[in-house]
């Protein structure tokens, strides 16, 4: 393994952890930031080589943090389309009127 290896893994695992550190940020964040800007994921660069075994552990600790913002985003998302879906039932958002009885003298 060559270090210019371990740096260029270094660099990849970086890049993973800023976008980690954004899309977890914009998660736990309440305020409206639906128009903050979101960039594409960084890709790992395809002639990186094997991972150095010094590098192992945060490469695994970046994973495993992947795997929980996908857990949350995943459960978010379906919270969201089940409100979404409860609202489109008839009756939900504007209840259908009730009948007012009324009477009619038929006398005339």
């Amino acid at each position: 393994m060559t270090e210019m290896t371990a740096s260029s893994w270094e660099q990849a695992l970086d890049g993973f952890e800023a976008d980690l550190d954004v899309y977890e940020a914009l998660v736990g964040d309440d305020s409206d930031n639906a128009d903050r800007a979101v960039t594409t994921p960084a890709q790992l660069p395809a002639d990186l080589g094997p991972l150095p075994s010094s590098l192992a552990v945060r490469a695994r600790s970046l994973l495993e943090r992947a795997h929980r913002l996908h857990t949350e985003l995943t459960a978010a998302r379906d919270a969201l389309a089940e409100d979404l879906a409860s609202m489109a039932r008839p009756g939900r958002l504007f209840p259908r009127p009730q009948p007012i009885p009324v009477r009619i003298d038929e006398r005339g």
